[in-house]
């Protein structure tokens, strides 16, 4: 029996069909790989007066990213800062955006550091402001009711976690936790935490007060500090609730958590996190661009990192070790979610980043300019670009908010409030 012209016509056109989609199929795997050897052969040309970079993408030098579409650049967000976990790093970042802004700020009252913290914070913690206020970034106690009273509807939530263990020994370097325990150890990590009731006991009480820096009484460093600054309830002050022990309660908090934040960063994967960050915030390259602060030294000195004392530990924070579990995961879930071409951009920023630490150490030229590339439009970095980088700029925020708001007030606390942030 012939087959019918009008058949073959069709199983033919089903034929192209089907290598048309295999060739889309291998373009969309093979060019980000393409992308990324590229990336590795850029050229770089010295002009008179500055260092041009120019990226060698044929095909998309002047098109549109496949990375990101068109958005508007968000300006109102929290940032919740939790100690020695890359925060102040990112900190200089969030205040430099927001200064070059003239945004408003929630800061401390009169030369505090905290909003707070480590308690929940009050009107009496931060100084009123007759505008709206765009960023909370300074230490404080995630809570949604304060902070959603605060700040405008559209605002996104953030915050950065650590792998515990190496939260531990950050915080027992800078925090000095080895002298004002009194641990007298070649091995301190081992001794604290082989013993770390006795060891916790000391550095509490309040004996301990005059050279623990802006730690409270009765207040734990070691344990589950994580969890605490996004605001779970573990107990302090004394007499509020404790949900350490309830395993289904720590997982409906940490459910919760993921529901009202855009984004929980992770510090091992930094530059992967801030890439994340910048898509979500319509951030540029330059607005993301950092100058690491308050980097401890402690793995020279020592790092024992015994099985048997991570085993203490992981019972010990057992909560930090759920909530950063999570998040480990929902952080690598978002970008298996990216377009293609993510991890050749955080390669890309990476080489930005490296490029630019080196002329703010040794400038040599006037300015560094990277030229427009799929993920930005052309930007420079100058000298003065540099001293910016490096600042704080705390102080000056506040400086600037007392004279737009003509030093006001804020409530002052009832006598005998405990809860008084000593930083």
């Amino acid at each position: 029996m012939l087959i019918p012209k009008m058949m073959i016509y069709r199983r033919k056109v089903s034929q192209v069909m089907i290598a048309v989609l295999i060739v889309c199929i291998v373009i969309y795997v093979l060019l980000p790989v393409y992308l990324l050897k590229k990336m590795n052969n850029f050229e770089m040309y010295k002009l008179t007066e500055e260092r041009s970079f120019y990226h060698l993408y044929p095909l998309l030098k002047n098109n549109t990213s496949i990375s990101m579409m068109s958005c508007k650049e968000k300006t109102n967000f929290v940032f919740i800062k939790c100690m020695k976990c890359a925060t102040e790093t990112l900190g200089t970042v969030f205040r430099r955006f927001g200064y070059v802004r003239n945004l408003t700020f929630v800061t401390p009252v009169g030369k505090k550091l905290y909003l707070g913290w480590p308690f929940q914070m009050t009107k009496s913690d931060y100084r009123p402001s007759k505008r709206p206020f765009n960023i909370i970034m300074e230490h404080s106690i995630y809570n949604k009711t304060v902070m959603e009273a605060l700040m405008p509807a559209d605002t996104l939530y953030i915050t950065i976690i650590r792998e515990p263990y190496s939260h531990f020994k950050s915080v027992f370097t800078y925090f000095n936790l080895k002298n004002i325990a009194k641990v007298s150890s070649n091995d301190p990590f081992t001794e604290y935490l082989h013993h770390i009731g006795k060891y916790e006991q000391i550095y509490q009480r309040h004996e301990a007060s005059s050279t623990r820096y802006c730690i409270p009484d009765n207040f734990s460093m070691t344990k589950n500090l994580l969890s605490h600054c996004i605001g779970m309830s573990l107990g302090f002050p004394a007499g509020t609730q404790n949900i350490t022990s309830d395993a289904d309660a720590v997982e409906r908090y940490i459910q919760q958590i993921d529901k009202d934040f855009s984004l929980v960063m992770i510090v091992e994967y930094f530059h992967e996190s801030l890439i994340l960050f910048k898509r979500i915030m319509c951030w540029t390259f330059k607005d993301i661009i950092y100058w690491n602060a308050n980097v401890a030294n402690y793995v020279k000195k020592f790092d024992p990192h015994s099985d048997e004392n991570v085993k203490i530990y992981q019972k010990w924070s057992s909560v930090d070790y759920k909530l950063y579990d999570h998040f480990n995961k929902t952080l690598w879930k978002r970008i298996h979610a990216q377009t293609p071409d993510f991890f050749s951009e955080v390669q890309y920023f990476t080489t930005v980043q490296e490029n630019v630490v080196k002329f703010c150490l040794k400038p040599d030229l006037k300015k560094l300019v990277f030229n427009k590339t799929v993920w930005h439009e052309q930007f420079e970095f100058s000298t003065e670009g540099c001293k910016m980088l490096k600042q704080k700029l705390l102080e000056a925020i506040q400086k600037r908010h007392d004279e737009q708001d003509h030093n006001s007030v804020p409530p002052t606390r009832k006598p005998g409030d405990r809860y008084v942030p000593l930083c």
